[in-house]
């Protein structure tokens, strides 16, 4: 394999994480009067371990409790918020199929 080939290779595994960050709403979603068809997650990977520490925090501040609380809807969700720049309730206030559809993004990134 050539070099030009392994670059190829690699930018479209980073287009391919990138494209899987990207939730695309099955209708449109109104938060604080602004209508959403998408949400952009890429910047989850920008995210560091001490972003993760506050994450922690934050999901057993708020109550929950799992046994592995990075693979809870209600985690996953406060990952996104970081992720995104968006308000929690951004997040919480989804659909449900969205909110899955996020959720999985942001465990497959983790553990991908």
């Amino acid at each position: 394999m050539d070099e030009k080939t392994v670059n190829t290779t690699n930018t479209e595994a980073t287009r391919e994480v990138t494209n899987d960050l990207l939730i695309k709403f099955n209708k449109p979603y109104v938060f604080e009067g602004q209508s959403y068809t998408e949400i952009d997650l890429s910047s989850i990977e920008n995210i560091s371990t001490k972003d993760l520490v506050a994450v922690d925090k934050l999901f057993y501040q708020t109550g929950n409790i799992a046994p592995s609380s990075e693979m809870s809807l209600a985690y996953a969700c406060i990952v996104a918020s970081k992720a995104a720049g968006k308000p929690l309730e951004f997040f919480n206030q989804l659909p449900a199929k969205e909110g899955i559809k996020v959720k999985t993004a942001v465990v497959s990134f983790l553990y991908n």
